[in-house]
């Protein structure tokens, strides 16, 4: 039994502190419901996921699935005429050969129409459809193919008009041994091209060649070559032998050419070693994480991720330049003027050089950055205002996309380099650069980014696109991580990153996802954008820009969303691919959404980097 004595402290004590929270109501229901949301908070800390083992086990999981291999196959034939059509003839023929050679296909139209054909060729050339010449050029040229964003240039033009079914294209190539390539596309069109329809023409055969070839013949000078009649031009014959004073010949096809795989292939977007800014960004969050985990695992792969690049750059010029093969695997790395496969792709390279002192291929590196860094900021091609534009779909066309594609490569060539007056004129394009963005793309009535907008249309108002959003966001916040605090542009780029995480909270879905048009709750539930908005939200807190009261539960219910993505194995669901741009929101509704595209794998792995940072932060 208690003493009495006790008991009677135990009621007097009662008694006051009911006193106490009678006088004192108001501050005894804001400590209690204080109290409540930190216990709220604590059960749910005590529910997540450890951050960094989710992002070790992605890692992990992309580690095995990563052999940095290649793998030869024969080269596919494209069927359609808007695909590039090559004919490399001096592979066939020999270099340095002069003569006159002839190639025939088909073309296959399902209605009379005309269509506009770009060439390029290295040789004097004639083209006759179905008999009647549309195309000659006499001279010996010099072969151009101008890479640009999202297509080849080519050197001329002729109009094909093409009658409903079967079209016969032959061409006369006459070189005076100084190159022998074709290369053509009609952009646009629905026609295609191949053997599949010409009679006594087996499927075996036109499997593998869109084409068939004779030749060469002997010449005497480029015109002579022009000017003979060869008995090909009178139309096309199987079983008949075509001579010149010396030979003679039959129709063959075109040498067969291999082509590069790899053996771990995704169906959209390729292996975890592709050349492009998803992968890229995928070795720098490799990287990120070794240093995090400490596990050196993950720089290690990072490293081989760079280095395979480099090593593979000869042989895919080959392909490229003497092969034909403008869309072999990992092309891009060859001459492409975009920040997707410049800037963005040399994160991880910048990083090594940041960090590193010396290490192998470093000279490569510098080589590397240095090309791309030139590009960036001398060549590129931006608006007035000073940000990043595009010449696709149309010129001048700003996609949201290229502020994480360009901005964070400009601070960390800021970082990098040792000159100051350089670094201050860095930091400053990075934050004029999102003032810009914002200033074209930010609609402030609704608070989000629109995907794109045109210069010469801007009335047309492109889709809230989830992941693009999040790629202005993302790159706010990497300029917001090193930009000087006492920048004069520090203040508005901050401004410029609450005003967009403070709209997104009326968008956040109560699952903690965000949608794939974000303010359409009809739309999907998208993995990708939904990391990247939380790691932009986490570091928020994290540094404090962000109240921690107003946006951790944010935070928290979108780690909870991304981490109930990562399967047991490490793999990744609900990713929506690649897109590029429309007007119209059922565009991106209608992409694919998959597993383990890379696009939602190094978004989601620096979510919890960042969950991680967050979470060391607060307990």
């Amino acid at each position: 039994m208690i003493p009495a004595n006790l008991c009677g402290k135990i009621f007097f004590k009662s008694i006051k502190t009911l006193q106490y929270m009678l006088t004192n109501y108001k501050k005894c229901i804001v400590f209690f419901v204080l109290f409540v949301w930190v216990m709220q908070i604590q059960a749910q800390w005590k529910q997540l996921e450890n951050p960094i083992e989710e992002a070790q086990k992605v890692g992990d999981y992309v580690i095995a699935h990563s052999s940095f291999r290649y793998q030869l196959q024969l080269k596919k034939e494209l069927p359609g005429l808007s695909e590039m059509q090559s004919l490399n003839l001096e592979n066939n023929f020999g270099k340095g050969i002069a003569g006159a050679a002839f190639a025939y296909t088909q073309l296959q139209s399902a209605v009379d129409t005309t269509v506009t054909l770009s060439i390029s060729h290295s040789d004097a050339l004639m083209i006759w459809l179905n008999g009647k010449p549309v195309y000659e050029n006499v001279k010996s040229n010099k072969f151009t193919a101008i890479q640009q964003e999202r297509n080849i240039q080519l050197q001329f033009e002729c109009l094909l008009p093409l009658k409903k079914g079967n079209n016969d294209l032959l061409l006369k190539s006459v070189s005076n041994g100084n190159g022998w390539k074709i290369i053509m596309q009609a952009i646009g069109s629905d026609a295609t091209i191949g053997l599949r329809t010409v009679p006594d023409i087996l499927p075996d055969v036109a499997k593998i060649s869109n084409w068939l070839i004779m030749g060469p013949f002997a010449i005497n000078n480029l015109a002579d070559g022009m000017q003979t009649k060869y008995g090909v031009e009178d139309g096309f014959k199987i079983g008949r032998m075509y001579s010149d004073k010396n030979q003679s010949f039959t129709w063959s096809i075109p040498r067969v050419e291999l082509t590069n795989t790899v053996p771990d292939n995704e169906p959209y977007w390729g292996s975890f070693y592709h050349y492009n800014y998803h992968n890229a960004g995928l070795a720098r969050a490799m990287a990120l994480l070794s240093q995090q985990s400490g596990v050196n695992r993950y720089d290690e792969f990072s490293m081989r991720y760079c280095n395979f690049m480099l090593e593979s750059l000869p042989f895919i010029r080959y392909q490229v330049d003497s092969l034909n093969q403008f869309y072999c695997m990992n092309h891009l790395l060859v001459n492409t003027p975009l920040l997707d496969f410049t800037a963005a792709t040399a994160m991880p390279f910048v990083h090594q050089l940041r960090l590193k002192n010396s290490f192998e291929n470093k000279p490569q590196f510098d080589s590397m950055f240095t090309a791309i860094k030139q590009y960036v900021i001398k060549e590129q091609v931006r608006l007035p205002l000073g940000n990043f534009t595009r010449l696709t779909p149309e010129k001048y066309t700003t996609w949201v996309d290229d502020m994480y594609m360009g901005i964070p490569f400009l601070m960390q060539c800021a970082l990098e380099t040792t000159d100051a007056k350089e670094r201050s004129e860095l930091f400053t394009d990075a934050a004029r650069q999102v003032i810009a963005f914002n200033q074209v793309l930010f609609d402030a009535k609704d608070g989000l980014y629109h995907h794109a907008r045109h210069s010469q249309r801007p009335e047309v108002n492109y889709p809230y696109w989830l992941r693009a959003n999040g790629w202005g966001l993302w790159a706010a916040t990497e300029v917001l991580q090193d930009l000087p605090a006492k920048h004069p542009l520090r203040k508005q780029v901050m401004a410029i990153y609450r005003k967009q995480v403070e709209s997104l909270l009326k968008y956040q879905d109560s699952t903690g996802f965000w949608h794939n048009i974000i303010n359409m709750p009809t739309t999907r539930l998208e993995t990708s954008g939904t990391a990247i908005f939380t790691q932009c939200i986490a570091r928020g807190i994290t540094n404090g820009w962000l109240d921690k009261k107003r946006y951790l539960a944010s935070a928290i219910n979108g780690w909870k969303a991304v981490s109930s993505r990562i399967k047991n194995d490490g793999s990744i669901e609900g990713i929506i691919v690649g897109s590029m741009t429309s007007e119209d929101e059922t565009y991106y509704e209608n992409q694919p959404m998959v597993n383990n595209d890379s696009h939602g794998t190094f978004c989601v792995m620096m979510a919890c980097l960042a969950m991680d940072d967050l979470m060391k932060k607060i307990k």
